[in-house]
């Protein structure tokens, strides 16, 4: 791999990202369908990890994750990505979801890491370093490669129990 230059975390970022919660987004217990807030954490991020690297950017994996807090209708979830640490050719990207009510309080409602790897027709390409300024940024680029390691031994550990079950996992 040649020798690339660096970005900063803030050359990419999206902050304050806002979804509206309409009637469509609910599920039987009237919060917002978890498929819906992941979809819509999925699409923040692949446009910090396109930002980023400048490729078309595929998600590989997340971190285990869990709702805090439910979303109900009305609310408005917001999301706020950035990538916190590159490797070769993948990146992690850091999200937190929020929801904001009608009185314009705002509670955290989710923080997970996801994936990407950058694609050009189908190849992998490399990426731009992260160069990690402040304090946060630090903190986080350096707790990356343990986060890598334990999102790869979950999803090897899955595909093992899968197959012991019988079952093929693709």
């Amino acid at each position: 791999m040649s020798e690339m230059e660096g970005k900063h975390p803030n050359e990419s970022e999206l902050s304050n990202q806002s979804v509206l919660v309409s009637p469509s987004d609910l599920n039987s217990d009237w919060s917002m369908h978890g498929g819906k807030l992941f979809s819509a954490i999925d699409e923040k991020s692949a446009i910090v990890a396109r930002r980023h690297s400048g490729y078309v950017c595929r998600t590989i994996a997340g971190s285990p994750f869990k709702y805090l807090k439910p979303i109900q209708t009305g609310d408005e979830v917001i999301i706020d990505a950035k990538v916190t640490k590159a490797w070769n050719t993948s990146m992690e990207i850091k999200v937190n979801a929020y929801r904001r009510k009608l009185d314009e309080s705002k509670e955290r409602v989710m923080t997970m890491y996801l994936y990407f790897i950058a694609l050009e027709n189908e190849i992998l390409m490399e990426v731009p370093p992260v160069i990690a300024l402040d304090d946060e940024e630090i903190y986080e680029y350096s707790r990356a490669d343990l986060r890598r390691r334990a999102v790869k031994k979950f999803i090897e550990e899955e595909e093992r129990k899968f197959k012991k079950a019988g079952f093929e996992y693709t």
